[in-house]
């Protein structure tokens, strides 16, 4: 049973095992669904996030789960299933003001303050591709096959 004190930054992932729990501004809590009663959640993780957090998303495979933190410009990676990878992504300077996973799960994109960029980090090979100008964080597409991006910019 999730504390009814915690805050309302709660997200199920898509393949109904987990649930992720914001309590506390900076704790997240990973609960997993008990396989002989549908009804009964453990809690399967805790960690502990930079700063306070805006909002949590699952991955497409809900192998993994991100938490926002808009204000540090940062993003903090978990997975229920392996406790102890970490995963850490600051925008720096130019700010964050949305951030959303690719259909890949292994690949996120974050947003830049003023829609200056948008930048594609890839979790495996830990590399990342910045492009300039987007129009809007809602001007982006992924094709039905899932393998190419479209995004809308601003041009001079």
């Amino acid at each position: 049973m999730i504390p009814a004190s915690s805050s309302r930054l709660i997200r199920l992932s898509p393949d109904g095992v987990y649930v992720a729990a914001v309590e506390s501004k900076t704790k997240l809590t990973i609960y997993e669904r008990q396989k002989g009663n549908q009804n009964d959640l453990v809690v399967s993780a805790m960690f502990t996030c930079q700063d306070s957090v805006d909002y949590i998303q699952w991955s497409p495979d809900s192998e993994l789960v991100f938490a926002a933190q808009l204000k540090a410009a940062t993003v903090q990676i978990y997975s229920p299933e392996q406790p102890d990878f970490r995963c850490k992504i600051t925008e720096g300077v130019a700010g964050l003001t949305h951030v959303l996973w690719a259909p890949s799960s292994r690949h996120l994109l974050t947003f830049a303050d003023f829609n200056l960029h948008i930048t594609i980090w890839n979790l495996e090979s830990q590399t990342s591709l910045t492009i300039l100008k987007p129009k809007t964080y809602q001007a982006i597409s992924f094709s039905n096959d899932n393998q190419y991006l479209a995004i809308a910019t601003r041009s001079d």
